[in-house]
């Protein structure tokens, strides 16, 4: 029988624990057990093993490639590609690519250019068939063209896609041209006994008499030929209906006017600008609907713009004041707006905006005093 001397301890009373205290411990086993975790489904534990890797090997490039599966719900590698978005922002992804091998990198480069390949195919089909789809109404086919511009407008240089839009935007002024031309023949020719009327005419100027202003009925005017109009001082409302339809190119609204009524210049074809004075507080449904309006003020005095009020318009960008706190439903549907100066905070604009629809496209960016926005 051996004899075990002071100071010495028996072999079969030493415990060695299982702990990774090392950078030279190997890690391929820690990484066999961590992507089975994940296949299983088990990512708390997967997660787990993944930071104890990284923890002794901070470069540990199938690590960070465990945790990018992680955060994007991943199982299986291959199933990287079938994410819906690319992930080449992902912070761990970019850990993959500074410390992994080519082969690893090129792998899961090649998954983001499939991602990214088949998102902008997708969006480029979609945006095909909506040019494609058959409907005789040319609004529905101005709407059309219109959903179309702003889906290849997001995929610009993407095949023929710039090229797609210049279609589009050919496609609708002919639609626009068809529209006027048909509501022109329905239009009501509103017929003037010459002896009634006191207009005093200087060149295409016309200063309305009061025979008109008691009754509202402006477009008395412009059926005379007359293109350019002058309301006179003791108008307070452009009423609804009054210049529909009509072949107005010019306007003077005086300081006294406090509102534009509904579809007020509804379908002015050759109106392309006019200015709003400061007196006017609401500009109702439909006013300039199917006008080709390129610019237009929105004065700091008007607190809420109607349903379709700059639909299917010439806008590409306007500035609304932070008095504004109503915007209809698509009052810019149809129209090109990528820019809209808004002179209040982003959260006014959002408080506006999120109510309904208010017809501005993907992409568009407001300006707000407090930073940026983008439509989404």
């Amino acid at each position: 029988k051996k004899v075990v001397k002071k100071g010495e301890l028996k072999q079969s009373t030493i415990v060695k624990e299982p702990v990774i205290t090392t950078a030279n411990t190997p890690v391929a086993p820690l990484l066999k057990r961590a992507f089975m975790f994940l296949e299983d489904g088990d990512f708390t534990k997967a997660d787990a093993f993944f930071e104890q890797i990284l923890n002794q090997d901070p470069e540990n490039a199938q690590a960070y490639l465990g945790k990018l599966m992680l955060e994007l719900n991943v199982k299986k590698q291959e199933s990287l590609k079938d994410c819906p978005v690319p992930f080449d922002n992902n912070n761990n992804y970019q850990k993959v690519i500074r410390f992994g091998d080519d082969a690893l990198k090129n792998k899961l480069v090649s998954y983001n250019e499939y991602i990214n390949n088949k998102r902008l195919n997708d969006i480029y089909k979609r945006a095909v068939e909506l040019m494609e789809q058959s409907t005789k109404e040319a609004e529905e086919k101005i709407a059309l063209y219109n959903e179309a511009i702003a889906l290849f407008e997001s995929i610009k240089d993407f095949k023929d896609a710039d090229e797609k839009v210049a279609v589009c935007k050919n496609e609708i002024q002919i639609n626009k041209a068809r529209i006027s031309k048909k509501r022109k023949k329905t239009a009501i020719i509103v017929s003037v006994v010459s002896g009634l009327i006191a207009f005093i005419i200087f060149f295409t100027t016309v200063i309305l008499p009061p025979i008109f202003i008691a009754t509202g009925n402006y477009k008395a005017a412009v059926a005379l030929g007359v293109t350019d109009i002058e309301i006179p001082d003791s108008v307070t409302s452009i009423g609804d209906y009054a210049f529909e339809y009509t072949g107005l190119t010019s306007i003077t609204i005086p300081d006294s006017v406090t509102s534009i009524g509904d579809y007020a210049f509804y379908d002015c074809w050759r109106l392309t600008s006019i200015t709003i004075p400061d007196s006017v507080t609401s500009i109702g449904d439909h006013a300039f609907e199917y006008t080709y309006l390129t610019s237009i003020t929105i004065p700091d005095s008007v607190t809420s713009i109607g349903d379709y009020a700059f639909a299917y318009t010439d806008l590409t960008s306007i500035t609304i004041p932070d008095s504004v706190t109503s915007i209809g439903e698509d009052a810019f549907f149809g129209a090109f707006i990528s820019k809209i100066e808004f002179k209040g905070t982003k959260a006014q604009w959002n408080a506006i905006s999120s109510k309904q629809s208010i017809g501005i496209y993907e992409g568009c960016t407001i300006y707000c005093t407090d930073g940026t926005l983008t439509q989404k």
